[in-house]
């Protein structure tokens, strides 16, 4: 008599909860998941942190549409060890040329301009990155949407003194998708990065 005996995977190590950084906020680069856990200290986020980029832009197009200037949350990566340490939201809102800022002086402590799109800024609290979206689903498609992506978190970095930079790591990876997803002419200008800033 032969017997068969079916062992389940299990390698040894115990599965851990949560999804790895390059899983959060709709897939990430190397670089910008390795900006997520500069900032945040952390490898492994809650599954909620896991979104669809697809899904967001065709609801965001929608609400486009109709010209709403509310902000949309894209994605919130809530820190596993609690509300008390940085947690990463990324929103996405319409915005216009007219409420694009300038940029910052040069040399001014606390925050740093970046070549991305109309306007790219990061500060040690997040980013924002301003960006024309010239897509069909444009109410007036003459005139490019401006679209605000923006990165905030409440709680200070874990990134030091690379907190400007690790910011735009991570926001520019995020808005280049979904401007993609959004079918922005051209990714809206915010150029794909392979290595960190």
């Amino acid at each position: 008599m032969t017997v068969f005996f079916l062992v389940s995977g299990c390698t040894g190590e115990e599965e851990k909860e949560g999804i790895e950084a390059e899983s959060a906020c709709g897939g990430l680069s190397g670089p910008a998941a390795a900006a997520l856990s500069e900032i945040t200290g952390e490898n492994r986020f809650p599954s909620s942190a896991r979104v669809n980029a697809k899904a967001f832009s065709e609801s965001f197009s929608k609400t486009a549409r109709s010209e709403k200037k509310g902000a949309e949350v894209f994605c919130r990566v809530p820190h596993p060890k609690g509300k008390d340490l940085p947690s990463p939201t990324v929103r996405f809102a319409l915005s216009t040329r007219s409420e694009v800022p300038p940029s910052v002086e040069e040399g001014l402590v606390g925050e740093d301009n970046f070549p991305v799109a109309l306007q790219a800024v990061s500060d040690p609290r997040g980013a924002d990155i301003y960006f024309e979206c010239r897509s069909t689903w444009a109410k007036n498609s003459g005139i490019p949407a401006v679209i605000r992506a923006e990165l905030d978190y409440e709680k200070t970095s874990k990134a030091g003194m690379g907190t400007l930079q690790k910011n735009m790591d991570f926001l520019q990876h995020v808005a280049h998708n979904v401007a993609g997803e959004l079918g922005c002419e051209n990714n809206g200008d915010i150029p794909k990065r392979d290595k960190p800033w």
